[in-house]
């Protein structure tokens, strides 16, 4: 199987937070990857950014369009929340055709947004939705960090009790930093991907509340002049924990559908 997931995981979550989904991929037959941010508990949190976030997650999706040159790696980049921000940025330049017509092997064949957010090259994540949600708390536990408050409910509602307590545990603080600065130029604007683009909403989010996925995506989608595919699971913010096995089938759907565009 030549399509492969690259997980951008959300903001607080390492790739461990990941690992119900990718596993139910990896059961069906598709390599998944869970990429990780030099911004989680970053060690000087004001030297971290969403740009260097993006940085770290494009070096990984080129090692894996580089690892195996017998094969033509097809990569759906699928973005969670903060995700979006910096997924998007590490595709941009990198889709199959623009590679293929490089000389090179493999690419990008679409993007997922899980409640992610698009970005916008220029703009911060604050600049976006307007500041921090209320559930977070800034500079906890040290300056320039911050934490989630009651993440059991924010983020997990819809999970088991024991599966939602273990994930609280691999929470970590975030740099504030990451969240107020900009990404670089996003591949959501390539119109090479003009059709690869889909977004799977929560209907049940306390995170980012429905209601504010259908306004941002209103937002982008008239801003930018592209159309994305849109699909819905009834679930809390962390669907890969909740519904890893429904999860993982819409983003095969969507995966197949990219190949099967062609390039």
């Amino acid at each position: 199987m030549t399509i492969q997931f690259l997980i951008v995981p959300g903001a607080w979550h390492p790739a461990q937070a990941y690992s119900p989904l990718a596993n139910a991929l990896q059961k069906h037959g598709f390599k998944a990857t869970i990429a990780s941010y030099p911004s989680l508990n970053a060690p000087i949190p004001m030297n971290a950014s969403c740009a260097q976030d993006g940085a770290a997650v494009r070096a990984l999706l080129l090692s894996l369009l580089e690892e195996d040159s017998k094969e033509e790696p097809k990569i759906v980049v699928v973005n969670h929340s903060y995700g979006g921000m910096v997924g998007c940025a590490a595709a941009y330049g990198e889709h199959l055709k623009g590679r293929k017509a490089a000389g090179k092997n493999g690419g990008v064949i679409g993007i997922i947004n899980m409640a992610g957010f698009p970005g916008k090259e220029g703009a911060s994540m604050m600049q976006g939705t307007g500041g921090s949600a209320e559930y977070v708390r800034n500079n906890q536990p040290a300056p320039g960090l911050c934490e989630v408050e009651n993440p059991a409910e924010v983020f997990f509602h819809d999970v088991d009790a024991d599966l939602a307590n273990d994930t609280i545990k691999l929470l970590r603080p975030h740099s504030m930093n990451a969240f107020e600065t900009p990404p670089g130029p996003s591949a959501t604007t390539e119109p090479e991907l003009k059709g690869r683009l889909a977004f799977l909403k929560t209907t049940q989010d306390k995170a980012l509340p429905p209601a504010a996925q259908d306004m941002f995506m209103e937002l982008v989608e008239s801003m930018d002049g592209v159309k994305w595919l849109r699909k819905e699971i009834e679930a809390s913010h962390s669907p890969f924990l909740s519904k890893p096995e429904e999860t993982a089938r819409i983003l095969e759907e969507w995966g197949v559908y990219f190949e099967g565009l062609g390039w």
